[in-house]
C-alpha cells in the first residue's frame, strides 16, 4: 500500500511540474529554443530515452546532424546563492580556505518535449491545437 501511495505522489509531482513550467520550448531537430528562462540560469541539461545527453549555457540547443525524433526531458539549473552562503559558514573539513569550491546548483525548472517529424511538440502546443 505504501508503494502505491509513493507512486501516486511521484506521478502527481511530475504532473504538477508539467503544469507549472515557466520555460517554453520550440524549434526543430537542428535548433531547440528554450525561452522565458529564469534570470539566474547556469545551464540547461537535456536528455532522452536513448541515452542522448547535452548541456548548454544558452537558451538554444544546436545539432548539426539533427536530433532524433523521440521524447526528451530538460532541467534548467541555476546557482543557489543561499546554499553557498551557508556552506561558507560550515567547517571547512580540513580544506584550505582558498581551495576552489564548485558552485551549488539547484533545479529552477524542468519539463518535457517531444520531437515529432523533426519538430518540437510540447504538451501546451497539443492543447492549443484542440
Amino acid at each position: 500500500m505504501k508503494k502505491v501511495l509513493l507512486v501516486v505522489a511521484f506521478a502527481m509531482s511530475l504532473f504538477l511540474i508539467g503544469i507549472s513550467n515557466a520555460t517554453s520550448v520550440s524549434g526543430n531537430k537542428n535548433v531547440v529554443q528554450f525561452e522565458q528562462l529564469p534570470s539566474n540560469v547556469h545551464l540547461i541539461h537535456v536528455l532522452n530515452q536513448t541515452g542522448y545527453s547535452a548541456q548548454v549555457n544558452t537558451g538554444s540547443l544546436k545539432s548539426d546532424e539533427g536530433l532524433p525524433d523521440g521524447k526528451y526531458q530538460f532541467q534548467v539549473l541555476g546557482l543557489h546563492s543561499e546554499r553557498q552562503k551557508s556552506y561558507k559558514q560550515q567547517l571547512n573539513n580540513g580544506r584550505d580556505a582558498s581551495s576552489p569550491q564548485k558552485p551549488a546548483l539547484r533545479v529552477l525548472d524542468e519539463g518535457r518535449f517531444e520531437l515529432v517529424n523533426g519538430v518540437v511538440v510540447t504538451h501546451n502546443s497539443l492543447e492549443q491545437e484542440q
